[in-house]
């Protein structure tokens, strides 16, 4: 089980994170920037928006998300979940362990289930200049 989740939190029976009020989260704050110790959760999961077009300046999706995957890396000190139609990259200081294809949910697009292990850490503290 997660002890963090970042967005969606359907079922969630932990720590959430968002910055929309209106989902009751249990810290309104944007992924990018989060009040958040380094490490303090051991377990993440997120569930980025679906944007399913270019952005305006021509990146892709995970670029855009970019800030936030480094903040969330942060925070969490063993693994992080997420779960989008995106395969993003492994963050710097991590190893990528499963990616599950699964077509649940809206319009029944093909979604993935990435898990990412974090494969660096010195004497139990969690080296951050190493992040992505």
């Amino acid at each position: 089980p997660c002890d963090i989740v970042f967005g969606k939190q359907d079922n969630s029976s932990g720590f959430t994170v968002d910055n929309d009020a209106s989902v009751s989260p249990s810290l309104i704050a944007d992924w990018a920037s989060m009040p958040l110790a380094d490490g303090q959760f051991k377990q993440g999961y997120w569930d980025p928006p679906y944007l399913g077009h270019i952005g305006k300046d021509g990146d892709v999706h995970y670029n855009r998300m970019d800030a936030c995957l480094r903040e969330i890396v942060r925070v969490v000190s063993k693994r992080v979940i997420i779960l989008s139609p995106l395969i993003y990259p492994c963050p710097h200081g991590w190893r990528r362990e499963a990616v599950i294809a699964i077509t649940m949910g809206p319009n029944k697009i093909i979604r993935c289930l990435q898990s990412f292990a974090r494969a660096y850490e010195q004497s139990g503290e969690i080296n951050v200049n190493l992040l992505l």
